[in-house]
């Protein structure tokens, strides 16, 4: 799971950690993350 923590720090860097999320970016953010496991499932199988 460490490199998809790289990822998802690489496509949306972390600034102000106490900053809430709109819903538009939290969906934006959960809509990519699904793809990248579903990929990652692609890849390596169901975990």
């Amino acid at each position: 799971m460490t490199s998809f923590r790289a990822a998802m720090n690489a496509k949306f860097p972390q600034k102000d950690k106490g900053k809430v999320p709109t819903q538009e970016k939290y969906d934006e953010v959960m809509d990519w993350a699904e793809q990248m496991l579903a990929m990652d499932a692609q890849r390596h199988g169901p975990h």
